[in-house]
């Protein structure tokens, strides 16, 4: 699934100072940047931009793609965050 591949496609190193909110705003970068680079279905904009639900809450994942992409995402974050330091 393309979108699963484009959800972080926000091109920018969040370590970085001055990039404040990123949680809750790379999903807007980053259904941004995909739009640029691609033709994206309403599904696939969905699983980008939902993808960090329920921050913020308004951004709902609509289809089961989007939900799996979230809990993935989830996932990966908590075994990065408590078992890669």
């Amino acid at each position: 699934m393309r979108s699963a591949l484009l959800h972080d496609y926000f091109l920018y190193d969040w370590h970085e100072p001055g990039h404040v909110g990123h949680a809750t705003q790379h999903p807007v970068f980053a259904l941004r940047n995909a739009h640029e680079d691609f033709d994206l279905s309403p599904l696939e904009e969905n699983v980008i931009a939902s993808h960090m639900w329920p921050l913020p809450p308004t951004r709902v994942p609509r289809s089961r793609e989007a939900v799996l992409v979230c809990v993935a995402d989830k996932w990966c974050s908590l075994a990065e965050t408590l078992l890669m330091r």
